[in-house]
């Protein structure tokens, strides 16, 4: 998963197609996608979220923790 920057098009010619196609799989979020996550966080929607670690990353963290423990897509 990446955010659409400047930082991550650099970052796609960089690392060549193999991480582009993983990152691009994943998908790209917009700046707008984070930041509703953060007003979500600071709200008072939020006040019973203590001590949480919330991947905002459109399930990179969880797909890499399946391949892992060897577990594949769709299965």
């Amino acid at each position: 998963a990446g955010v659409q920057t400047d930082i991550l098009s650099d970052f796609l010619t960089s690392f060549g197609e193999q991480s582009a196609a993983r990152i691009r799989a994943i998908g790209i979020a917009t700046p707008s996608d984070i930041a509703s996550a953060i007003a979500f966080l600071v709200s008072d929607q939020s006040a019973w979220i203590k001590s949480a670690i919330i991947p905002v990353d459109g399930g990179a963290s969880a797909m890499a923790a399946a391949n892992k423990f060897g577990f594949v897509a769709g299965e």
